[in-house]
């Protein structure tokens, strides 16, 4: 109560500690008070010694129950979290051609982004390469907190034997049309290989008789190279096969002669 009407109870340990006499009777208090009747009673200063091995006595009213309460309580759940937008980007893997060689324009590389942060992705998300090696940026979706998200990307192939790494993050656009990241940078391995040479195996003559024929050596090439595939054939039966198949591709004669 304030101001205090009527007795004045002066905590005799602590500085400038009163109670109005109601508070004094429900409010249980670990110091003796000073009963003053008029402020003419009032003290300047008061001198108190306690007993050292004097045992606290216990609370049990409202006043302690509520101390106890606020001790308890996690004051951090009360005040508002931040939106916290944060993205973690992982490879994953695909099935893909075995090699990557020069020739090849594209690479194809599999990911999923995770929503790390405590808020959903802003609609206009996405994800694109921040390094010399330039792919097709990808849009994101509006991504709730911890799901997770998987696309494909396609980076420009640099078109030369090595190794080589494109770079990814997670961004969004904001309000002012300015970038912000929330993910830490993805790396993207791959290596490029020249394209091995075929030599083609030069013979002096061939020569193969099928019915009193003599073919060239072309033909008796595809024809033995057919034979590897279709054993089932004799050298000869293909060689007549590959001369009266004329300027059909060879691996289309060998689809016609499987079906």
């Amino acid at each position: 109560m304030k101001p205090i009407i009527g007795n004045r109870y002066k905590c005799a340990v602590c500085e400038d500690f009163d109670y109005c006499e109601k508070c004094e009777e429900s409010i249980d208090h670990p110091h003796p008070f000073l009963k003053i009747k008029n402020e003419s009673q009032h003290p300047v200063a008061i001198m108190t010694i306690l007993r050292e091995d004097a045992p606290p006595k216990p609370s049990t009213n409202a006043s302690s129950l509520f101390s106890k309460l606020a001790e308890s309580l996690n004051i951090s759940s009360l005040i508002p979290k931040l939106p916290v937008i944060k993205a973690e980007v992982t490879e994953t893997t695909i099935a893909s051609v075995e090699n990557i060689y020069t020739e090849i324009k594209e690479i194809i590389k599999s990911v999923t982004i995770k929503n790390t942060g405590n808020t959903t992705f802003p609609k206009n998300s996405f994800i694109e390469a921040t390094g010399d090696i330039i792919g097709a940026k990808v849009p994101v979706p509006e991504l709730e907190a911890g799901k997770t998200f998987s696309t494909v990307l396609v980076i420009k192939s640099p078109c030369q034997a090595g190794n080589f790494a494109s770079f990814w993050r997670v961004g969004y656009t904001d309000d002012k049309k300015q970038t912000q990241y929330v993910s830490e940078t993805c790396e993207l391995n791959f290596t490029i290989l020249n394209k091995p040479v075929v030599v083609p195996k030069v013979e002096k003559k061939v020569e193969t008789e099928t019915a009193g024929r003599e073919f060239a050596p072309e033909i008796v090439t595809k024809a033995k190279w057919l034979s590897e595939f279709l054993p089932q054939y004799t050298l000869e039966f293909l060689t007549e096969a590959v001369y009266l198949a004329g300027d059909l591709e060879v691996e289309d004669l060998m689809e016609n002669l499987i079906s």
